[in-house]
């Protein structure tokens, strides 16, 4: 019987799909994030000063666990996603280093690479890219080179994208909170990024370019935006 019921469709009331007992069981597991507003409609006609306050209570409780659940679900996909990003990384200057320096210094170095997956320092949380797209890159010759810009929440990448579509570092990483941005006059749109140090220094520098001035203001701002919010995470950080 069991077996028989578990085949047999049941179809919805217009008749356009059909539904077999499985479907049917998991339902109200698919449907939690609709459990609010089907509680506040029926708040909504409920007089009863205890029902009311009963709904309010169950409406508050349901709320919080689809906020947490959504907050999961996000973490995970954005955990997923940092991960196929730290898998295509590849450091440019590091082998060179190693064939230079010896196996044993090889071992050493080998702790020190980029690690995305790593819990940013501040906070302990992890990273999250922001956004990911091409730019021109000015290398020391003066010549303009294609590269992928890749902003996460604390720290900015310039890389070069190869047939393998691995990502092949074009500069160290940028932390975001020591990163200063100007924006040039010339004919390039270009977009002048430096890197300070603790001594307010110039520690390293790009200047990337878009085609266009709106997609160099895009990118100005999603920056700034990205240091706005990690200089809050610091700062609440610091009161603690």
């Amino acid at each position: 019987w069991a077996q028989r019921v578990s085949q047999r469709n049941y179809n919805s009331e217009d008749g356009a799909v059909d539904l077999q007992l499985g479907s049917l069981l998991t339902m109200p597991l698919q449907r939690v994030m609709k459990y609010g507003l089907l509680l506040q409609e029926i708040l909504r006609h409920t007089e009863d000063g205890e029902e009311r306050l009963a709904l309010e209570s169950m409406i508050s409780h349901v709320t919080s666990f689809c906020n947490e659940l959504n907050s999961t679900y996000r973490a995970k996909c954005d955990q997923a996603e940092l991960r196929g990003v730290a898998d295509r990384i590849e450091d440019a200057k590091l082998p060179d280093w190693i064939d230079g320096l010896g196996d044993e210094t090889a071992t050493v170095l080998e702790s020190y690479r980029l690690n995305l997956m790593r819990p940013m320092p501040h906070n302990g949380q992890l990273r999250r890219r922001i956004s990911e797209g091409d730019v021109r890159f000015k290398d020391e010759k003066g010549k303009w080179n294609d590269a992928k810009c890749l902003l996460f929440t604390d720290l900015l990448l310039l890389a070069k994208s190869s047939k393998r579509n691995s990502l092949r570092l074009l500069r160290p990483p940028l932390r975001l909170d020591r990163l200063v941005l100007h924006k040039l006059s010339d004919p390039n749109n270009s977009l002048l990024l430096v890197a300070l140090t603790d001594f307010g220094s110039v520690d390293c520098l790009m200047c990337l370019a878009c085609d266009s001035q709106k997609a160099t203001d895009e990118w100005s701002d999603r920056i700034l935006q990205a240091r706005i919010l990690l200089a809050a995470q610091l700062q609440q950080q610091q009161q603690q």
